[in-house]
Order: C-alpha cells, then sequence, then structure tokens
C-alpha cells in the first residue's frame, strides 16, 4: 500500500513552540545527543505562537501506516466495540494505534480539564490518528482524583481511560520502550514510515507506528501539529517523579513522550496537564 505525504496545515513557529515549547524546539535541533532519554521542561504557558490548523483532514485509513512488514496482533475495546491492533516490544504488549475512545466531556467549570477531542473536531480524524485527551482524561480523573492542579501519587498501573486489562504507560516504561531501542534513533525507529512532514518519516522498525497526530493546545484553543509531531501521555506527573527540594509547584505537569518530524531523536519531559495529547495503553502483566 502507497503511503502519501500530507500537508501539515501551521507555522513552522507553532511547531517550534505550540503545545510542548520549548521541548519541540530543543528536540528539532541537530544538537540533540542520540542518546534520548531526556528529563526536561516543556511549557507553552508564556509564549505566543502563530500557527494554526484549518478544516484539516486525513484522507487515509489507519491502516495505511501500519509497518505491513510486522505482524501485529489485536484486540477489542469492549466499551465500544473498536478493534486496535497491538505489539509486542522486549515482553511489553503495546495498542500500535492511538486510542480512540470518547469518555464524554462537560461543559465548564470544574470538569473543563477532563475533555479530549478530534483533531480539527474532525470525526474522520480520531477514526485515523485517534483522540487526543487532557491528562486529567488520560488518567481518568473521576477514578483517580488525579486532575488538573492535584498532586497524587496514583497507584501503578494506572487503567486510566484505557481499556480493562490495559493501562496508561508511566515514564518508566516509555523509559524502558527507549532501551529497546537502544536509547538511539529511538524517534527513526518508532514513527511510521509514511505521514511525516519534512522528511521525518521513520523506519517503524519496532512496528510502534508513531503517527503525527498533532495535539490541541489549550490555552489558544487551536490544534496544531498535524504531520509535524506526536505526543503521548504518561501517568507520571512532575511531583511525583522528583523531590519538591526547588520549593516550585509543578502540580500542573505531566511527563509526555514526543516525536518530531525534524530528528531521528525521541524525548520525554514533563508539560503542562490541560494540553490534548495522544494515548498508547500497555497491556497488564499477567
Amino acid at each position: 500500500m502507497t503511503c502519501a505525504r500530507f500537508l501539515a496545515v501551521f507555522g513552522v513557529v507553532a511547531l517550534f513552540v505550540g503545545c510542548s515549547g520549548e521541548g519541540a524546539a530543543g528536540s528539532k535541533t541537530d544538537g540533540l545527543p542520540a542518546e534520548v532519554d531526556l528529563i526536561g521542561s516543556s511549557s507553552s504557558d508564556n509564549v505566543e505562537s502563530s500557527g494554526t490548523s484549518d478544516g484539516f483532514v486525513w484522507n487515509m485509513s489507519k491502516e495505511t501506516y501500519l509497518n505491513p512488514e510486522v505482524e501485529y496482533g489485536s484486540m477489542i475495546d469492549s466499551r465500544d466495540g473498536k478493534e486496535y491492533r497491538t505489539i509486542i516490544i522486549d515482553g511489553m504488549e503495546w495498542m500500535a494505534e492511538n486510542l480512540n475512545y470518547d469518555p464524554g466531556q462537560g461543559g465548564s467549570g470544574e470538569n473543563k480539564y477532563d475533555w479530549s477531542w478530534c483533531y480539527d473536531n474532525e470525526p474522520k480524524n480520531c477514526e485515523v490518528a485517534g483522540r487526543l485527551y487532557t491528562w486529567a482524561a488520560a488518567m481518568d480523573s473521576v477514578k483517580t482524583e488525579c486532575g488538573y492542579g492535584l498532586t497524587c501519587s496514583p497507584t501503578l498501573p494506572v487503567q486510566g481511560v484505557c481499556p480493562s486489562g490495559w493501562h496508561l504507560p508511566s515514564l518508566d516504561e516509555w523509559k524502558a520502550l527507549f532501551a529497546s531501542a537502544d536509547n538511539t534513533a529511538v524517534g527513526f525507529k518508532l514513527k511510521t514510515m509514511c505521514g511525516w512532514e519534512d522528511d521525518g518519516n521513520g523506519d517503524d522498525s519496532f512496528g510502534f507506528a508513531g503517527f503525527p497526530a498533532g495535539c490541541y493546545e489549550f490555552v489558544y484553543d487551536r490544534f496544531i501539529g498535524s504531520g509535524g509531531l506526536a505526543y503521548f501521555w504518561s501517568s507520571t506527573e512532575r511531583g511525583t517523579y522528583e523531590a519538591y527540594s526547588t520549593g516550585k509547584d509543578y502540580s500542573e505537569r505531566a511527563y509526555s513522550m514526543n516525536l518530531y518530524d525534524g530528528s531521528v531523536n525521541a524525548s520525554m519531559f514533563y508539560t503542562s496537564r490541560y494540553d490534548g495529547y495522544s494515548v498508547r495503553c500497555i497491556k497488564d502483566s499477567e
């Protein structure tokens, strides 16, 4: 099946600073080391960016970007009947597609950070690239009480928005995936073989199929990065990974794993919880 090249409707500046601002900018440079286990800060709170999206729709099926050389498994989400391809990497079974489960969302007030979206609010984009979730929605804050602005120490694994028997990856589980790729050119090994801008496609040697779903930038109420970036939530908040010795409040931050079109590397950063990122789930241990 032929892979097409897709237009990402956003400005270069927006790609650098939108959603994961400093992290995106740093990881697109050639100066990053091949060892991509990076732990740093990433926030767009105080950054102006110029790019926006406008009616973007992927005119492809989700099967198009899967690696035809890989033997995938499958699982069915009993909540809505959706089927997902899966892949085993070093004994860990990952979803090879972004989650597309709609947990529902409220209108305003205390639940406004529990939302999820289709890119550009186009249902077709959810079918191809999955939904974009706030961290609270990904964590399923109704059960975990780990919503926006709350510091918590959830018991791992956290099922969150994932199907029964599956869970949201912790930061350590993302790091284990990096280690499976020898911590070298991780982005290239995890990205899909098509769909990325700026010659950013990978070889998807693990069958992970990291697709450039873009993200939702809550502060500016816009979708950016289609074709140029992929951000995936972890269940690890900033406060539970590092001590509060600095006296800083990290209750608005959680860690994500990030892929970019202009780099063979990948990264892990703490970022604003209220932006909309993709979700991949891991099967629970037997």
